[in-house]
Order: C-alpha cells, then structure tokens, then sequence
C-alpha cells in the first residue's frame, strides 16, 4: 500500500507505481534523485547562459521554456522532499548531494 513493508515503513515514489518496497529499489532512487538535482542545476545553469544572447523573440522563448522546465523540475522535487517518512530522509541528502555536486563543479570550473 505504500506504508508498510515487512515490518517498517516503505515510500511512493512520485508515483503510485513507483513502490520504494526493496532496499534495490530504494537505492535506484537515492541514485535517480542525485541525477535529477544535477540536471536541474545544469537547467539553472542553461537558463542564466540564455540570458547572455541577444534580446528579442528567440531568448523570450527559450527563457521561457527553460523556465516551464525548471519549474516542472521543482515541483517534482518538492513531492520527493515532502515525502513523510524517516528513511525518506536519505532521498532528501540524495538531492542536497546532487545540488550539491554540480555547485561545486560548476564553481570549481569558472
């Protein structure tokens, strides 16, 4: 049902479907999050690039649409970080992780 497993407490992930019941299954997760907050940092990182072209109807709709990305990007997070559950605490790390390490690469390039 998405509450319990064997004892103890299993997640929905995003999706009814998508059952957090295996600890395999649960480290897809924790992996799939770490690369979802990475691509949403490469979107953020895109998104300012864009700015840099010059102004007129091309960069209104690439900002635009990297901008409906992103926020569809959010909204998708935000379902993972308010999931309630103790060991879903270890898929909130997974995207600080993620965040975390594109940050540090981008900063570390420049």
């Amino acid at each position: 049902d998405g509450f319990h497993w064997i004892g103890t407490t299993c997640v929905i992930y995003l999706f009814p479907e998508w059952v957090l019941s295996t600890p395999s299954k649960f480290a897809w997760a924790n992996i799939g999050s770490i690369f979802f907050a990475i691509l949403l940092e490469f979107t953020l990182f895109k998104r300012r690039s864009i700015y840099a072209m010059s102004p007129g109807k091309c960069r209104l709709i690439l900002s635009a649409l990297v901008c409906g990305i992103q926020l569809a990007m959010v909204y998708f997070i935000m379902l993972v970080i308010m999931t309630y559950s103790v060991l879903a605490i270890i898929l909130h790390w997974s995207l600080l992780l993620g965040c975390w390490c594109i940050v540090e690469l981008y900063t570390w390039s420049n």
